[in-house]
């Protein structure tokens, strides 16, 4: 669907069905892959209204002000994001990217580690503690953690990317 149709068709389920929260972070994606992210933001917001809890919501809501660049607020967003939801290793992971955007490496490198506590197998959490390690320039522990992650995910492309990406 072009973007106009999705926005419309977005809207039309939410009139049908305003206490969805699913239909408002759709809504609020679709924002987003217009660059709209104020508005995309505000449909997130919208659907937490609904369900303080939802965890799409949650997230959908810490990568919007990620990318307003509101680093404040998307680190507070990621540890409520966390606090409801501990045993989800995305939740983690998200809060990773936000220390990720503030050049916080060493935090970030906790949080992708976080994930892997809960979920070994987490290929965003392998994928992004290879880059943090990376950025940390710890080149003998990317290239580790980079086969230790394909030995465990072998068909990710990604893992194989990271560790083509490792400098010595």
């Amino acid at each position: 669907l072009p973007i106009s149709d999705a926005e419309a068709a977005a809207r039309d389920a939410i009139a049908l069905r305003p206490r969805v929260p699913d239909l408002h972070v759709e809504l609020g994606q679709v924002f987003s892959d217009q660059g709209r992210d104020e508005d995309a933001l505000a449909a997130y917001t919208q659907a937490l209204d609904i369900n303080p809890q939802h965890q799409w919501a949650m997230r959908s809501r810490v990568t919007g002000l990620r990318d307003l660049r509101r680093w404040a607020d998307a680190e507070a967003a990621a540890r409520n994001l966390i606090q409801a939801h501990p045993a989800d290793p995305l939740s983690h992971v998200n809060l990773g990217w936000v220390f990720s955007g503030l050049d916080r490496d060493e935090d970030a490198l906790a949080a992708y580690t976080q994930a892997l506590d809960i979920d070994p197998r987490h290929q965003w959490a392998m994928l992004f503690r290879v880059i943090a390690l990376r950025d940390l320039r710890r080149w003998a522990e990317a290239e580790a953690a980079a086969r230790e992650a394909i030995a465990l995910r072998p068909r990710v492309p990604d893992l194989h990317v990271e560790l083509g990406q490792v400098d010595r």
